[in-house]
């Protein structure tokens, strides 16, 4: 979550993404569509506001953020990677106690919904829900750091079901660099590692071998570019766009791109505006300086910092991202990887208020599958795009577990 935004919506007693992000659903189900993988789903940030638990909302019908299964069944999503995360601040104490409350609220929603929802932990559940017009869902860890340095707390993670963990979450931590994007301090944060830790390097060839897979969204391109070489398995981003059409250190350059062409890994797009258009990127830095520096001088009143933010925010209108943005993501990643190694991580529900015109919730997912139709791709290449790389990437790392 940005920075500001954690004082702006506190201030109004609101979940940030219920803020401006207009919820349709209008019924948008194509059938001449395939149905989606999603690599990146962050609606767990809503239970977590409530303690976990599952009661706190009803998931398949009214739930407030951008997913839920009324709207994944009329976008026409039947699966998804679920963050799983603990809500302690990096530094402030032991992550992985929290990680399992997580876990435990897994396990306990797909166990209230059975008739909608069910856990995967390998490509045939996947394939299995599928065919039982059911929703599998697998839980992912969002940041290494909360395996507290401990490679007996990733075989416990295993062991409860998780399948991919996104080992660097921005910020340096224990197991290698992140990209520094999000916050303040990238101007003048130094490498701490210079890409992966040598305990990094033990947490990769653990993962290996137990079959999870690497994600490597949010990390450094150091640590990116030496994971994919040392792996023996394929990585993947779930949530990353190109850096030469969005200018951020949180995308893939062209030379990262590249490897993962080479390594058969997967790059799944994401619907985030400042990750898909530079002029995007430049407007949401802008306003998280602004915000650093109203906090610095008036560290005592968030009223006056929110007041202030308006002013910023109304003197420098937000630029349009529109469906046609994410689709000019997907086929440039597709040019330099390939289209057999390209999916899609929306990220619902982890983009606070902001979204892409068009793509504002789990239901729309159709309208981008519709735009690249109109651009030539096939059926087969949407099946591929939507779930079949995902699919056979996810085989890949567990197959090389078993060699």
């Amino acid at each position: 979550m940005m920075l500001r935004l954690m004082v702006l919506f506190a201030l109004a007693g609101q979940p940030a993404s219920a803020a401006s992000i207009s919820v349709s659903n209008a019924p948008l189900v194509a059938p001449e569509f395939p149905s989606v993988i999603d690599g990146h789903a962050d609606f767990a940030i809503h239970y977590l506001r409530r303690s976990w638990s599952v009661e706190a909302y009803d998931f398949e019908h009214e739930f407030p953020g951008q997913a839920g299964v009324s709207r994944w069944k009329t976008g026409g999503i039947d699966g998804a990677l679920v963050t799983v995360a603990s809500d302690q601040e990096p530094g402030s104490g032991d992550h992985f106690p929290r990680v399992l409350a997580s876990l435990d609220w897994f396990d306990a929603l797909v166990a209230r919904y059975p008739n909608s929802l069910v856990a995967a932990r390998t490509p045939s559940d996947f394939e299995a829900a599928h065919r039982a017009g059911k929703i599998a869902l697998m839980p992912a860890i969002e940041g290494g750091e909360q395996l507290d340095g401990s490679l007996k707390n990733l075989s416990t993670a295993y062991r409860r079901g998780v399948r991919s963990i996104l080992i660097v979450y921005d910020h340096h931590n224990d197991i290698g660099d992140g990209a520094m994007a999000m916050g303040q301090s990238a101007a003048i944060a130094a490498p701490a590692h210079g890409g992966l830790s040598r305990f990094g390097r033990k947490v990769i060839d653990e993962m290996n071998k137990l079959g999870i897979a690497i994600d490597l969204s949010h990390a450094a391109q150091s640590t990116a570019l030496e994971t994919i070489a040392e792996s023996r398995a394929p990585a993947i981003f779930t949530h990353s766009a190109a850096r030469a059409l969005a200018d951020t250190p949180r995308n893939l350059s062209d030379r990262v791109l590249n490897e993962v062409a080479a390594r058969g890994g997967l790059v799944m797009i994401p619907f985030v505006p400042y990750l898909t258009t530079t002029e995007h990127w430049h407007w949401w830095s802008a306003g998280e300086a602004r915000f650093a520096e109203l906090t610095r001088l008036y560290p005592e009143d968030q009223a006056r910092v929110s007041n202030a933010m308006s002013e910023w925010d109304a003197s420098n209108p937000q630029p349009k991202v529109g469906v046609g943005d994410v689709a000019n993501q997907i086929e440039y990643v597709a040019k330099i990887v390939g289209k057999d190694k390209v999916g899609i991580g929306s990220d619902f529900d982890g983009m606070d208020q902001f979204a892409v015109a068009g793509l504002q919730d789990a239901a729309q997912l159709p309208k981008l599958l519709r735009e690249l139709s109109k651009r030539g791709w096939t059926r087969s290449e949407l099946e591929a795009l939507a779930r079949g790389n995902f699919l056979r990437v996810m085989a890949d790392i567990q197959g090389a577990a078993q060699r």
